[in-house]
């Protein structure tokens, strides 16, 4: 009992912007039912295909012209109804989900873009996916192998990975950016 409790504490720590020791309390655990209930119905998700990438257009003021499409990830379950990005974005990066979530969410923008060679593509990028160290070329992979240019991609990030692990994001944005994918922050 003493080493869950000491897990679910720490997890809470890596979780928080201070990167601060922390004390576990019963409070921390109120929600780990429903994440685990997230967690099960969003590996199912992935498996069946109730995710559906949706975009928005980024227009450009001077003209009112659409000059790209920004990719947003969204869940209608069965079990659970429309799910909020704000629930299981977390879910996902908590369990490793998000590596899946991204490669689906790339192949699926991969796919449109063929549709619309005239847009610029803006993805947004979890600090998660970051950290992998496979991230870069992976990506890379997926865009080469839809015949596309990495020039297309904008890729949006928060600037929470900046602050948090600079070196990392140093390394991986700097490859990204040798590639010719086009970064800013969210």
């Amino acid at each position: 009992e003493i080493v869950r409790r000491a897990d679910i504490a720490m997890y809470q720590a890596k979780n928080g912007a201070e990167r601060e020791a922390v004390l576990y309390n019963s409070t921390m655990e109120t929600g780990a039912l429903e994440k685990k209930q997230v967690e099960t119905a969003l590996r199912r998700a992935l498996e069946v295909g109730e995710l559906r990438v949706f975009y928005q257009p980024v227009v450009r003021a001077s003209d009112l012209s659409v000059v790209g499409l920004e990719a947003l990830v969204r869940w209608t379950s069965k079990e659970m109804g429309t799910v909020s990005p704000a629930v299981f974005v977390p879910v996902a990066e908590e369990t490793g989900l998000i590596h899946d979530l991204g490669r689906f969410v790339m192949e699926r923008v991969c796919t449109d873009a063929l549709n619309w060679p005239d847009l610029k593509m803006a993805v947004n990028i979890s600090p998660v996916q970051l950290r992998d160290p496979d991230f870069v070329h992976e990506l890379h992979g997926i865009v080469k192998r839809h015949g596309l240019s990495p020039d297309r991609f904008e890729l949006e990030l928060t600037e929470g990975i900046l602050v948090s692990n600079p070196t990392i994001a140093k390394r991986q944005l700097g490859r990204l950016k040798e590639m010719g994918f086009i970064l800013s922050l969210d």
